[in-house]
């Protein structure tokens, strides 16, 4: 067997991004039935930082019986189409999104039962003061983590100086006397 060794010792949680506007790909665009038996067109979205890739996903209500939903639901959707197929084309399947390349808007938001999560509140084209944006926050990003791997750990124990004492074991402890 091989020896794993220190190979997730690099892995943390990263956590949601912080709100922005950050490059994304449509991975899948499917409509979708709710438990309600409402229709709504469900995105997958593959958001990068420069740094690493997080995924995000966005229900579109375009299809909800409630007029006022629906009409939320559908600006949202011809942010996406502006961003993804170009200002003023419409589409006309779900898959005319997949594999688009646009700028999307995440905001933090807490849910019970899950903590912070991203969440897509709007979409633009990947014009070229976007993506001169994009670079910069990139740029940055991988700048700090480089002053970040040039300071070393603290050690995780340091032993005591010689010639100071140890604290005494208490002769009536037990292993009994753990609370676990």
């Amino acid at each position: 067997m091989g020896n794993m060794g220190d190979a997730y010792a690099e892995i943390a949680d990263c956590g949601p991004f912080p709100a922005g506007d950050y490059h994304a790909i449509v991975k899948k665009a499917t409509r979708k039935t709710s438990k309600t038996g409402n229709d709504y067109l469900a995105l997958e979205l593959e958001v990068n930082n420069g740094v690493r890739k997080e995924y995000v996903f966005d229900n579109l209500n375009i299809w909800h019986p409630n007029p006022r939903v629906a009409m939320f639901a559908k600006n949202t959707l011809r942010e996406l189409s502006n961003a993804a197929l170009g200002e003023g084309v419409a589409a006309q399947d779900t898959d005319d999104f997949v594999g688009k390349k646009v700028c999307v808007t995440l905001t933090l938001e807490t849910q019970i039962g899950y903590g912070e999560q991203n969440r897509a509140v709007g979409y633009k084209h990947l014009s070229a003061d976007v993506m001169e944006l994009l670079n910069k926050r990139k740029r940055e990003l991988l700048a700090g983590q480089a002053s970040a791997a040039a300071t070393p750990p603290a050690p995780a124990y340091t032993p005591p100086a010689a010639g100071v004492p140890l604290p005494q074991q208490n002769e009536n402890a037990f292993d009994d006397d753990i609370p676990f």
